[in-house]
């Protein structure tokens, strides 16, 4: 066995007998009699003191999940926070907006002609600041030439009013000043991951998609989504019922994936299949679905990888660094119900534990029995529990009654686009560390090819499952035939600890900067080290 150490250092072992625990120990390794320097994509540094004129953080608010759904396997309420881009001064320099958690406001950058950014008061952020920002888009909405801001509500807390989980609208003046607009406002209410707006129908307003994250407190009962048309000074709801009532969306995308020249709607979710709803004339059908692509779906990220003219998508998931395993003959499932008849949904989650031929409920004894203590007498122990599956635990006319979900991938991956036909290819196995929720995909070094930044981790987790931790960025340099190279982290520069939450590029040429999103943490921003 060869251990590398990070500073390049050897260990060489030799005759190891299996079934036993190895103690390495630093000392004993030895410089290599040469060192082979790894061939650089380009060379970031982080460069967050000297653009950032005042620090940008997140502050996570404090709210446990697992008190109201015990039965969850890891929270719903610190996916954020996500990053808003756009020009909102008009002066052609894009700028950002930081989206807040409960208590936390909504913060805005303004970036200067010298590359910098300062922090922009809004006094209209700081009185909105109860609400959870999950998602936002900028887009004209007056039709007076600046950006207008939309900003989804959400965060999964069941004890706060539904107006917390309203759409908000802000005005511009033009100047990075935004006001709250409560005429404006669309009439819905949910838990929103995603917001993207296109003028589908080229009538020059813009529709918007607002993907729904989940019910709160209701863990797999299908939230509703919507596609808002702005008609005669009312919003109205275009949404096809397959879109509408998709599932748990974590994020979508407005792309041309069929190369007709239009924008088509790319979603994907938790417990959900990749969907394509093909824009014709105006209206989105019946959705092209990715066969064997359910998976807990985190991001998506349209580029053109291959070079040869049409839109590929590249999909976070969460990993193969995990207890949990999903693949098409073995998956992952679901199933969503009122088993014990009080009124209230909940779900019981199963998956092969390992050398395993048959599906078991993953939750432990005492927390299915915390949710539903009726079913005290049908697991008395934990040993005859440790024996009982889905199917074995519940009546065949309390199944008959839940939904059902599957997840078949939990890999990370690349939806390659052949002319309106699609592949779906996991990503390497480095690229599966960790779920991820940050992506980045361009041509970082100038050769001309698109390389892949993805970021991640998830610390708020069941204590058996144990926290996602081990990504610290992961750089894919595209190669011929959608081939992919790993770029080890001390080459590229792009070294990112703690919870990723989002990622995106400003600028352009040696301008261009790499802007991360932390959960409850600082923002971090990269850019080309000067030669």
């Amino acid at each position: 066995m060869k251990v590398v150490w990070p500073d390049g250092k050897i260990e060489l072992l030799s005759g190891i007998k299996p079934d036993q625990s190895l103690l390495l120990d630093y000392q004993q390794a030895s410089s290599p009699g040469k060192i082979i320097e790894p061939i650089r994509l380009s060379v970031y540094e982080e460069i967050s003191r000297k653009v950032l004129k005042t620090d940008a953080r997140h502050n996570e608010n404090s709210y446990n999940d697992f008190e109201q759904e015990i039965l969850l396997t890891n929270v719903l309420s610190t996916e954020g926070p996500r990053l808003v881009i756009g020009d909102v001064n008009r002066d052609k320099l894009d700028d950002f907006i930081l989206l807040g958690a409960a208590g936390d406001p909504d913060k805005l950058f303004i970036q200067h002609s010298d590359g910098t950014f300062s922090f922009r008061e809004n006094i209209s952020f700081i009185k909105d600041k109860g609400f959870e920002s999950t998602c936002g888009v900028l887009l004209d909405l007056d039709g007076d030439g600046d950006q207008d801001l939309m900003i989804g509500s959400g965060g999964n807390d069941v004890l706060v009013d539904q107006i917390n989980y309203i759409v908000r609208v802000y005005k511009n003046d033009g100047s990075g000043i935004f006001i709250g607009d409560p005429y404006s406002i669309p009439p819905v209410i949910g838990n929103f991951s995603s917001v993207a707006a296109e003028d589908i129908d080229r009538d020059g307003k813009k529709e918007i998609f607002l993907g729904a994250r989940n019910v709160p407190g209701n863990y797999g009962l299908i939230p509703q989504s919507y596609l808002l048309k702005f008609k005669d000074g009312n919003w109205i709801d275009i949404a096809p019922a397959s879109l509408g009532n998709l599932g748990m969306v974590t994020d979508a995308v407005w792309a041309d994936a069929d190369s007709d020249g239009d924008k088509d709607l790319i979603v994907a979710g938790d417990w959900m299949a990749v969907h394509i709803f093909r824009n014709e004339n105006g209206s989105l059908g019946a959705p092209v679905i990715i066969p064997r692509s359910e998976g807990w779906w985190t991001r998506i990220q349209a580029a053109d990888l291959d070079k040869d003219g049409d839109t590929d998508f590249i999909l976070g998931n969460w990993g193969l660094n995990t207890k949990f395993k999903a693949t098409p003959d073995k998956p992952l499932t679901m199933f969503v119900n009122d088993f014990d008849n009080n009124g209230k949904s909940e779900f019981i989650v199963n998956w092969y534990p390992p050398l395993d031929d048959r599906s078991y409920p993953f939750v432990q004894r005492h927390e299915l029995l915390a949710q539903m203590p009726g079913l005290q007498k049908i697991v008395p122990t934990y040993e005859v529990y440790g024996n009982l599956t889905y199917d074995s635990l519940f009546r065949s006319d309390v199944r008959q009654k839940a939904l059902r979900f599957e997840a078949k991938t939990l890999e990370s991956s690349v939806l390659w686009n052949d002319d309106g036909k699609y592949t779906l290819k996991a990503l390497p196995v480095e690229a599966q560390v960790s779920p991820v929720f940050g992506i980045v995909a361009d041509d970082l070094d100038g050769d001309g090819n698109i390389e892949i930044w993805l970021g991640g981790n998830f610390y708020s987790v069941k204590p058996q499952i144990g926290r996602y931790d081990a990504s610290k960025g992961v750089l894919l340099k595209t190669g011929n035939y959608r081939s992919f190279t790993f770029q080890p982290q001390q080459t590229d520069g792009l070294y990112v600890k703690g919870e990723v939450r989002d990622a995106a590029i400003i600028g352009s040429g040696q301008s261009k900067k790499i802007i991360v999103a932390r959960n409850n943490d600082k923002v971090l921003v990269f850019g080309k080290r000067k030669p």
